[in-house]
This record gives structure tokens, sequence and C-alpha cells, in this order.
């Protein structure tokens, strides 16, 4: 079984794979210290055929490495043998996420031009060619860092949540709904954008906000994508594999 572990500036995102690549359980925790005795419901007898690969966006300490003793685990960094041809003229400053997203939807869409869009914190969109090489890709503001700007960078404008109800574009009829329209329609112009250029054959989404940009651009896009919660875990799921083969 393999253990991928996905450490990022506020939680860490946990999936358990079995023999087959089949994601059994997955789990959010506060830190690795959570991981000992393998909240998962294997047995700790167990945990010594348990492969582990962490991904971190923030330095790791060496009390993030003694919860992991339990398990036969590698760090994932720029040096870590993939299965893929990483193109960026900066692979050590890439950040591992976003590689490994990349990955994980080549393994799901193999000899594909694939778009792979991260809504987190920040909108990664990430290219990967038919022949298995990671191009490159662009970093915007996320959805909320977008809202966040509007109205700590202005005198009046609000700080506006998006609600559940999502307002119908493409114009504003008040000043919340102006923001509401402006910011999640702007990204849904970005992301049109971004497959008008690019023409890629698939199109992946992943992240923390992709649900609620999913439902948006169901409404209001032609645009057909795939939702993938879990594509950094696929991928970390891959590179374990690859490397450790």
């Amino acid at each position: 079984m393999n253990l991928t572990v996905d450490r990022g500036n506020t939680l860490t995102k946990v999936a358990l794979f079995d023999d087959l690549g089949h994601i059994v359980e997955t789990l959010v925790v506060k830190d690795l210290n959570a991981l000992t005795g393998l909240p998962f419901g294997v047995n700790d007898a167990e945990n010594d055929n348990i492969r582990c690969i962490i991904s971190s966006v923030v330095p790791l300490q060496s009390a993030d490495l003694d919860a992991l003793t339990d398990f036969r685990y590698t760090i994932f960094d720029h040096t870590t043998p993939i299965p893929l041809v990483n193109g960026y003229e900066t692979p050590e400053t890439l950040g591992l996420d976003r590689l490994a997203a990349a990955i994980g939807a080549t393994a799901i869409k193999l000899d594909t031009n694939l778009l792979i869009i991260d809504a987190g914190s920040a909108i990664t969109y990430d290219f990967v060619s038919a022949d298995g090489v990671f191009r490159g890709g662009n970093i915007a503001p996320g959805l909320a860092m977008r809202l966040h700007v509007l109205h700590d960078r202005t005198a009046q404008l609000p700080l506006v949540e998006i609600s559940d109800e999502l307002p119908s574009p493409p114009l504003g009829r008040n000043t919340v709904d102006a923001i509401r329209v402006g910011v999640l329609q702007g990204i849904i112009f970005e992301i049109e954008g971004y497959i008008n250029v690019l023409k890629p054959d698939c199109v992946f989404l992943t992240g923390g906000d992709a649900p609620r940009l999913l439902t948006f651009i169901e409404r209001h896009s032609p645009c057909v994508i795939c939702h993938e919660p879990n594509l950094v875990h696929i991928g970390l799921n891959q590179v374990l594999n690859f490397s450790w083969s």
C-alpha cells in the first residue's frame, strides 16, 4: 500500500492507495503527528508494508520526519525521478503540488494535450503536451485573494463572500453582486482564454475552490472540464511507484 502526503501552508492532506492504485481513504490533518498509529483502520503490524511519499510547500523539520518513522518514506523534491519530462527552466522553483497534479493528469489521460487548473489560494494553469513534457504554466490570484484585494485596496468596496446561491451573469445589479459576478466571471473568462489559446484535448480542475468554480462554469460556460479532487495524490502515487521501482 502507498501513503501520499500533500503538506500545504495550513493543512496536510493524506491519501492511502491499495496495490491496484485505487484510493482507499483520504484524510485532512493539521500536522504530520496525526499520522502516528496510521488513522486509516490499518493494523500497526502492517505499517512496514506501507510506502510513503511526502510533498511539502514548507520546509520539513526533524519532528515532521519523526512522525513518518513508522513508514518507509521518501521526500518528493525536484531531484526525484518522475514519469514525466520537466520542461520548466527552473525546476527547483516549480511548485511540487503543480508538478504532482500534472503527473496525476497524465496518469489518467496518457498521450494527450492536457491543461491542469488548480484552484486554491492561487490559481495555477499548467500544460502537459501529448509527448509527456511539462511545458510550463502560469500563476494567478485565487478566488478568495481577488475578493480580499478588492476590499483591502479600495476605500469603499465591501469584503464579499461567495455564497452557494451564485448570481447570474453577466452584469451585477448591486455592488455585492457586481463583485461576485466580476470575480467569478473573470475567472471563467480566464479559463476560457487558456483553453482557446492552448487548445488542450482535456482540461482537469482540482483544488479547494474547484467545486464552487465548477458549478459556476457548468451554468455559464460551454467548457467541458474534468473535476478530480485527488489529482495531486494520484500524481504522488505515480511518482512513488516510479521512483521506488
